[in-house]
């Protein structure tokens, strides 16, 4: 009964609600397994043909309005990010990459890597970064964010919690590449694991943008300090409305995915 009402919505939506699609457009990913690589060439190709250009967290918030733009980020660890450099510069294409600083192979045991894949639910290729893999991919020319360093539920740490959390994860990643951090999406990205005080602790502590990272969110106005963006599940296919109208494809389990990863992590006196 449910998925029949959820296509029954999905239907009435395409018939009757469909508009052409923002000018502003950000999109992210998790992992980037080589079988998902011609289902990304797809979607990137799609919006370059649209006349959308890839930027960067900066240029996505301060552009000027009716101008296309797409901000392509990738969000938690995966190895597979640097496997698919050759891809991404295939494609022209500069993303970033929003991580979580707690798996760095070589630096984290074992089984911390693997509960911290547990806690994210990701099954596939459970390897990590090393350090000098991401040095490779700042190298390469793309943005690198901070994503927290355990992945925890922050709404559910106490505030003794955060700066170990969240500043001494940036202060990790300068480090290791010998510059500013200044981008940082909260974990599980729905409203409920934020809130505006954890947003002005942020950005009190030199990050220029805050990303979500909750569905429908296209057509709001953008903040200075915030980016909306939407889930893109690569193994769902592109849907096609019309000359310039899309619609985003994500599995049925999304919104059930971030759910299950948000009672991960330790809990503690909300904010």
């Amino acid at each position: 009964m449910k998925r029949s009402i959820q296509q029954l919505n999905r239907t009435l939506h395409k018939s009757f609600l469909t508009r052409p699609v923002a000018d502003a457009v950000a999109i992210y990913f998790h992992s980037i397994e080589r079988r998902t690589w011609e289902s990304f060439r797809t979607c990137i190709r799609h919006w370059m043909d649209l006349g959308y250009r890839v930027v960067d967290p900066i240029e996505f918030v301060e552009a000027a309005d009716g101008e296309k733009r797409l901000f392509v980020s990738f969000d938690d660890h995966y190895r597979s990010w640097h496997s698919a450099l050759g891809l991404l510069e295939e494609l022209s294409l500069k993303a970033t990459f929003f991580v979580n600083t707690l798996p760095f192979r070589g630096l984290a045991e074992p089984e911390t890597i693997s509960e911290y894949f547990d806690r994210i639910d990701h099954h596939l290729e459970r390897v990590s970064l090393s350090t000098g893999e991401l040095c490779e991919i700042s190298a390469a020319g793309h943005t690198i964010g901070c994503h927290s360093h355990s992945h925890f539920n922050l709404q559910h740490l106490a505030p003794a919690r955060l700066p170990q959390e969240i500043l001494q994860s940036k202060a990790q990643l300068e480090d290791i590449l010998g510059q500013p951090i200044a981008h940082f999406p909260y974990p599980f990205g729905m409203r409920r694991f934020f809130s505006e005080r954890l947003r002005q602790y942020c950005t009190s502590h030199g990050f220029r943008t805050v990303s979500n990272a909750i569905p429908g969110l296209l057509y709001k106005q953008q903040r200075l300090d915030s980016i909306n963006r939407t889930p893109w599940n690569l193994g769902q296919d592109l849907i096609l409305f019309g000359p310039g109208i899309a619609g985003f494809q994500y599995s049925d389990n999304e919104t059930a995915l971030h759910r299950r990863r948000g009672v991960s992590g330790e809990r503690r006196d909300p904010w």
